[in-house]
C-alpha cells in the first residue's frame, strides 16, 4: 500500500484538481455509501484512508486484491477531499459516467432545470420508492454534488439516471412518443387522477417552473389542492406526492 502524507505530493494535487472540474468522478466519504456503490456494481478508481484509522476499515484490503490503488495518508489530506465536518477516515473516487437515453420500462420522471441539490435528492428517493427508477434530469444539477449525492442515499445507485440537455431530452420523448404529464397548481387533482399506462411525471423547479419546450411535449398536468391559501409546496414534496398517489393507483 503506497503511503502520501504531502499536500504537496502531484497524487493529491491532480486529484483535488480533478475533484473540482471532473463532473462525472464521484468522492465518497463514508463506508455506507462506498458500501453501497459497491453493493450496485461500481469499483473506485482510487480510495484515500487515514492511517491511523486503517483497522476500522476492513474491505480496503479486498480493494486492494480487486487492483484498486489504495493509499493511506492523514486526517488533513482526507478532510480536504470530504464534504463533512467530522470525516471517518476514508474517500474513494468512482466514475460515475452519463448514460445515453433507454425507453423507460414503466412510470418515469423527468426534472427539468431543477438545481436545488437537496430537491433533487428527495425526489430521487422517493423516485425509487415510488418505482419510478427511470429518471431523467434535464439540464440539472450535478449527480456529483456532495449535497445530492448526501441527501439521495443509495437510491443514486439504484435508479437508471439519465443526464441530458433540453434539446436533446425534447428530441427522444417525440422520437419515443413519451407519455408525459406536468405537475403544476393548475391542473387536475392528483388525487382525483385515474392512472392509465404508463406516465412520465415532469418536475419543474421552483423559481422558473417547467420550461416552454417540455411544457409542450405533456398531454395533461396534475395538481395538489392545498388547504389555508397555500400557494405551492417545494418541488421534492410536491413531485414525491403525487408520484406515490400515482404509485398507490396504479397498484389498485
Amino acid at each position: 500500500m503506497k503511503e502520501i502524507f504531502s499536500k504537496q505530493n502531484q497524487k493529491i494535487k491532480e486529484l483535488k484538481k480533478q475533484k473540482q472540474k471532473n463532473r462525472f468522478l464521484l468522492f465518497l466519504d463514508n463506508q455506507k455509501s462506498i458500501k453501497d456503490a459497491q453493493k450496485f456494481g461500481l469499483c473506485p478508481k482510487i480510495c484515500l484512508v487515514d492511517k491511523e484509522k486503517l483497522s476500522n476499515f476492513d474491505f480496503v484490503k479486498n480493494l486492494e486484491n480487486q487492483g484498486v490503488e489504495v493509499i493511506a495518508t492523514s486526517a488533513e489530506i482526507i478532510k480536504d477531499f470530504s464534504t463533512t465536518q467530522t470525516p471517518q477516515g476514508i474517500v474513494c473516487a468512482f466514475d460515475f459516467l452519463p448514460k445515453a437515453p433507454t425507453l423507460p420500462k414503466g412510470n418515469f420522471l423527468v426534472l427539468d432545470g431543477l438545481q436545488d441539490a437537496g430537491n433533487v435528492g428527495t425526489l430521487l428517493r422517493s423516485a425509487l420508492g415510488a418505482n419510478f427508477c427511470d429518471v431523467f434530469l434535464v439540464e440539472c444539477v450535478s449527480l456529483s454534488n456532495p449535497k445530492l449525492v448526501r441527501s439521495t442515499m443509495a437510491s443514486l445507485f439504484a435508479l437508471n439516471l439519465v443526464e441530458i440537455s433540453r434539446a436533446d431530452f425534447a428530441k427522444f420523448a417525440k422520437a419515443s412518443n413519451l407519455p408525459l404529464i406536468c405537475a403544476d397548481m393548475n391542473g387536475q387533482s392528483v388525487f382525483d387522477f385515474a392512472p392509465q399506462g404508463q406516465i412520465g411525471l415532469v418536475v419543474g423547479s421552483e423559481g422558473q417552473g417547467i420550461s416552454q419546450s417540455l411544457a409542450t411535449l405533456c398531454h395533461s398536468t396534475l395538481s395538489i389542492p392545498m388547504a389555508n391559501n397555500l400557494e405551492s409546496l417545494n418541488a421534492g414534496v410536491a413531485g414525491s406526492i403525487i408520484m406515490f398517489e400515482i404509485y398507490k393507483r396504479s397498484e389498485l
